[in-house]
């Protein structure tokens, strides 16, 4: 499971220790999202693409922390409504009018972070449209 923004960010505001590692008031910390959306604790087979997990009655057992994806608490996105909301009505017309196909099937996608995750190079394609007319 991939997210927008690969990590996110907390000042830690009292002396905390994490396993061992001892973080001063007033650290910044970054921490990876990916680490907690592909940790096997809370997500078997990780890597795999497997969109089940987020049927309404898996959502209800789910550890509320274990999926992210706009971070969460008083810092949690501020556009976090507005993109589901956009994501949502983007795929319902898209997917009305065409089914997709990767170009390149065999070709490898390597993701890159930047200040959002993205990919290393474009990926391609085919959209076929759907037949409409029933």
């Amino acid at each position: 499971m991939n997210t927008p923004g690969p990590f996110a960010a907390r000042l830690v505001d009292e002396e905390v220790d994490i396993s061992g590692y001892k973080l001063a008031k007033g650290t910044t910390l970054f921490y990876p999202l990916s680490a907690i959306h592909k940790n096997s604790e809370y997500w078997p087979e990780p890597e795999k693409f497997d969109p089940e997990r987020f049927t309404p009655e898996k959502v209800k057992k789910m550890n509320p922390l274990s999926y992210c994806p706009f971070g969460l608490g008083a810092r949690i996105c501020p556009g976090e409504r507005l993109a589901w909301l956009e994501m949502r009505l983007l795929l319902a017309l898209l997917l009305q009018k065409f089914s997709f196909q990767l170009a390149c099937p065999k070709e490898e996608i390597v993701p890159v972070e930047r200040f959002v995750r993205m990919a290393k190079n474009d990926v391609k394609v085919h959209l076929i449209k759907r037949n409409t007319s029933q």
